[in-house]
């Protein structure tokens, strides 16, 4: 069939199916990856609690609003550190340049022309997609995601320690805190 029609052109033996399956499969867990230090980051901005920010985080039924809401929560819990702040938003909103490209990519109907073994959007229904091939666009998405990730690692350790710095070495060693701990002074 015709890139415009009924035929989908679906029935492909697994071997032809299987670099585009583990390329979408490598790019879900590259974005689910980022979307944990997303996570992260709001937990730190309401204050470390874990309850609070899984019901705040997944209360939020799209992707968008849960960036969103944490780089609000992050605006005010890193408002004496500008730079920090920005740096975060920026990153925020990067990841959700990436999230459109993959929202493209995976809305997409992808079907195989009879006569070709590479994937193709049907209809051309995704115009930035057409003439792509799916397995190279999922890898480059999987590559923009990992790096996405390292990105917001890093940041995710600075907001922490921004927010929640270790205490001076000089109450470590006060004699009713030793005791707490069990040591002798």
């Amino acid at each position: 069939g015709s890139s415009f029609g009924g035929d989908l052109g679906m029935a492909k033996s697994i071997d032809t199916l299987e670099p585009l399956a583990s390329a979408i499969g490598h790019m879900t867990i590259a974005y689910n990856h980022c979307h944990s230090l997303v996570f992260l980051l709001l937990q730190d901005a309401i204050g470390g609690d874990v309850l609070k920010a899984k019901s705040t985080f997944f209360a939020l039924r799209n992707d968008g609003a849960q960036r969103d809401v944490t780089a609000a929560l992050l605006g005010v819990a890193l408002y004496e550190h500008p730079i920090l702040q920005y740096s975060c938003a920026k990153a925020l909103k990067e990841i959700g340049k990436i999230a459109g490209r993959r929202n493209d990519f995976i809305h997409a109907i992808w079907h195989f022309p009879d006569d070709q073994d590479v994937a193709k959007v049907w209809l051309d229904a995704r115009p930035n997609l057409v003439g792509r091939d799916p397995v190279q666009e999922a890898w480059s998405l999987s590559r923009d995601l990992t790096v996405m990730s390292v990105k917001l690692r890093g940041l995710q350790h600075q907001v922490h320690r921004v927010l929640f710095p270790p205490p001076p070495l000089g109450l470590l060693a006060e004699p009713p805190l030793l005791k707490l701990l069990g040591v002798q002074a």
